[in-house]
């Protein structure tokens, strides 16, 4: 399956973030951290996006609307249990207190990178302002209209896949 970006799976003192889903998978690198940067996103588009990924094996493509309805019954026991996996996810981040935790919402991310990506980077380096800093520049640079894009999701779009649900 053709999902990882390049740099994914290192861990070492090079490495300032970490993509993980621990606890739900914990993966084969253990590493210590100091703080938590968690993305949220609607369990809605989430578990529909997860769907669509295990489905065609990529990040980019996805099934049919009409395999939603071909494969209704398969579609909703997907349902019933990633909501659970989703919820037990996320309290766990939410509910620890031995980490210090910055939290976003993916839709923010996508809809206001210029002010979500300068907020994360204060916290992950304890700073209360970047803004004469090289970091805000690279970040201004990186969402400027027009910029070179790494990663290119199916939609990007939130609250689109409200018809797939009953």
């Amino acid at each position: 399956m053709d999902i990882g970006l390049e740099g994914e799976g290192v861990a070492d003192k090079r490495i300032q973030f970490v993509k993980t889903h621990f606890p739900e998978r914990s993966g084969s690198i253990f590493y210590s951290t100091q703080k938590t940067v968690l993305l949220v996103r609607s369990p809605l588009d989430c578990i529909i996006s997860l769907f669509h990924m295990d489905c065609t094996g990529t990040h980019d493509c996805s099934i049919l609307d009409s395999d939603f309805v071909a494969y209704r019954s398969q579609w909703e026991q997907w349902v019933k249990n990633e909501i659970t996996v989703w919820r037990d996810f996320h309290n766990y981040w939410l509910q620890q207190t031995e980490i210090p935790l910055h939290v976003i919402r993916y839709e923010d991310l996508v809809a206001r990178p210029g002010e979500v990506i300068p907020d994360m980077m204060k916290f992950a380096f304890n700073q209360q302002d970047i803004s004469d800093s090289l970091i805000q520049k690279f970040i201004e640079l990186a969402v400027a209209e027009g910029a070179q894009k790494t990663y290119k999701p199916r939609v990007g779009k939130a609250n689109v896949n409200m018809d797939k649900y009953s």
